[in-house]
């Protein structure tokens, strides 16, 4: 390949000027001959344009906004336009006017700046449209919190644009709908897989799913306060899983206070089944109160049926410590079957106004 060359003689400046506004052109015959520079190249021009194909740089870095004074950026954004054609420019942009939570200060600092991508105009502010970003990993130095949303936001995260999401963290049995036990196989309900990653970020909708199908197919059958190792608590058993009768109970202290079954309410002491009050504990009283001066009321007739002592045919009920008994037996003289017993062993019948009278007319 022939060459030539220009030989300087100890010349310091070699310079090739030509009329205001024009051009100078070096031609190298074609698109595959080139231009060799041998040291820097500066610019003064207002701007340089490449028309190349690809553009190759070694240089590691590349610095724009060269020379800047000023604060920070002083036109506010710096970074790299790319030319869309028809469409909007897409921007790369460091941004002075943005700010920031800064999870190693707590602090939201003013005129901090962060870059921004975005459509249209390469200014500042909300000039233009953001666009998204792909990408495999967002880390963080020195093991500081990665802060997606900064303080005042009214933003939230969101997985918008997925396909059932949910399915992604809990195994659903042929659809979406609930979570459920892994022994447990209904159609359109969520069974949770056993290999669920401790590590993926639940939604609310995954959150829902799964907290409905506890409470479908998980059974809480006690409540304990404060802790789950209180000793006040409810506890219910259900026929269907014990196989014993369904009760719930109620323990306070570590005392069973209260058992509710289907037809019956048992206290300590005292017994509520169907219609009738029962005390448990053998030959106790049953009292009836009122409060302070009150009284106790019955507002229809009392039944009392013909005493049964607790040995078959024991028709006399034993003497009172204190006070009087009242019970029913055979009608005797007098003519009521009302008799009592009190607690200087006295005992007799109540006798009724017609016997009364007859047998004052006789004595």
């Amino acid at each position: 390949m022939a060459s030539s060359r220009i030989q300087d003689y100890s010349v310091d400046l070699f310079k090739i000027k030509t009329l205001p506004g024009g051009d100078i052109i070096l031609d190298v015959g074609g698109n595959a001959g080139k231009v060799t520079i041998n040291g820097d190249l500066e610019v003064l021009g207002d701007q340089t344009s490449i028309g190349s194909t690809d553009l190759v740089v070694t240089d590691n870095t590349i610095t724009v906004n060269s020379g800047e004074t000023g604060l920070g950026v002083s036109l506010t954004t710096a970074g790299m336009i790319i030319d869309r054609g028809v469409f909007a420019n897409a921007n790369i942009l460091f941004d002075e006017n943005l700010t920031w939570y800064d999870s190693q200060t707590g602090l939201v600092d003013a005129n901090l700046g962060a870059f921004v991508l975005k459509t249209g105009a390469a200014t500042g502010g909300e000039t233009g449209n953001t666009v998204g970003l792909y990408t495999n990993f967002l880390g963080t130095f020195n093991n500081v919190d990665l802060v997606f949303l900064g303080e005042g936001s009214n933003a939230k995260l969101s997985v918008t644009g997925t396909t059932d999401y949910e399915s992604k963290i809990w195994s659903y049995d042929s659809g979406v709908n609930s979570p459920i036990p892994e022994d447990v196989a209904i159609p359109g309900k969520v069974k949770r897989a056993i290999d669920y990653d401790d590590d993926t970020l639940i939604t609310a909708k995954a959150l829902v799913d799964y907290v409905d199908s506890f409470k479908l197919y998980n059974f809480q059958n006690q409540i304990n306060s404060p802790t789950p190792s209180g000793d006040t608590k409810v506890i219910v058993t259900d026929f269907d899983v014990s196989g014993l009768a369904s009760v719930a109970e109620i323990i306070i202290d570590n005392t069973p206070v209260a058992s509710f079954k289907q037809t019956k309410i048992q206290f300590p002491d005292i017994e509520f089944e169907d219609r009738s009050i029962t005390v448990r504990s053998g030959n106790s009283n049953l009292e009836l109160r009122g409060t302070g001066t009150g009284n106790v009321e019955l507002h229809t007739p009392a039944l009392m049926p013909k005493y049964v002592g607790a040995v078959p045919g024991d028709t006399e009920p034993t003497q009172p410590t204190d006070g009087v008994k009242l019970y029913t037996k055979e009608e005797a003289d007098g003519g009521t079957g009302l008799f009592f017993v009190n607690e200087n062993a006295t005992r007799d019948e109540i006798i009724s106004r017609n016997k009364a009278l007859l047998y004052s007319i006789i004595f």
